[in-house]
C-alpha cells in the first residue's frame, strides 16, 4: 500500500479507509494492536527501523494537517472540517502510539468501529443519493449535497479539487459454520469543479 504524499488529510484518511477494510470483524480488531496494523498494512515490520519511523510518521499525521490547514482561506469550508477532525485524529494516534487494540483506536473517532461513517474520515453521503431532475431546478440535494459558498477564480486552474470516496459496506453470515462478519470496499475519484459567479445590477 502506499499512502498520497501530498496531502497530510488524503494520508490520513486512506490510512483508516484501508484499516478497517483489512481488519473488517470486531474480534480481529480487538486481538490487533492498532500499532501492528499499521505496519502491516504498511509492509513493514513493527520492531523494525523502517517500522519505528512509520508509526512516527503516522503518529504526526494530525500535526501535518495542522500546518496544512494554514493554507486554507479563513472562510475554507475544508478548513473548518479539519479543524473539528483534528482532536479525533490525535486521540486515534495517541490509541495507536499506546499499542491500543485496533477497535480502541476506531472507537476514539467512529462510534461503533464505523470508520468509513465517521466525521475525520469524511461527512459520508448515505446510500446512493437523490438523482437530479431538471423539475428541482437549483434546489439542494436532499441527502447528499455540497453547496460553494465562493468561487474558484483564486484556486489553480480556476476550479476546486477533490476526491470522490464511496464505501460499500456488506455484512456477511455463514451459520453453518458459526461465523460472521463485515468488510467494506472502497473506490475513490479525483474530481475538479469550476465554480463562477454572475452578478447581475438592475
Amino acid at each position: 500500500m502506499s499512502l498520497p504524499h501530498d496531502n497530510p488529510a488524503a494520508r490520513l484518511q486512506v490510512l483508516l479507509l484501508d484499516l478497517h477494510m483489512t481488519h473488517p470483524r470486531e474480534q480481529e480488531r480487538q486481538r490487533v494492536t492498532a500499532w501492528d496494523a499499521v505496519c502491516s498494512l504498511l509492509g513493514v515490520q513493527s520492531e523494525s527501523p523502517a517500522g519505528l519511523q512509520v508509526i512516527a510518521d503516522t503518529v504526526r499525521l494530525p500535526e501535518d494537517v495542522a500546518v496544512a490547514i494554514g493554507a486554507h482561506a479563513e472562510d475554507d469550508e475544508e478548513r473548518d472540517h479539519l479543524l473539528e477532525s483534528l482532536p479525533l485524529a490525535r486521540s486515534a494516534m495517541t490509541a495507536l502510539s499506546r499499542r491500543q487494540p485496533l477497535l480502541q483506536m476506531f472507537a476514539t473517532f467512529a462510534p461503533g468501529g464505523a470508520v468509513h461513517m465517521s466525521g475525520l474520515v469524511r461527512d459520508p453521503c448515505h446510500g446512493p443519493g437523490t438523482p437530479y431532475t431538471p423539475d428541482r431546478g437549483k434546489a439542494m440535494s436532499p441527502d447528499c449535497g455540497h453547496l460553494y459558498e465562493r468561487t474558484a477564480h483564486d484556486k489553480p486552474g480556476g476550479r476546486f479539487r477533490g476526491t470522490a470516496t464511496a464505501t460499500w459496506t456488506i455484512t456477511w453470515t455463514a451459520p453453518a459454520l458459526g461465523d460472521e462478519g463485515t468488510f467494506a470496499e472502497t473506490r475513490q475519484t479525483a474530481w475538479t469543479a469550476r465554480v463562477g459567479e454572475f452578478q447581475v445590477v438592475n
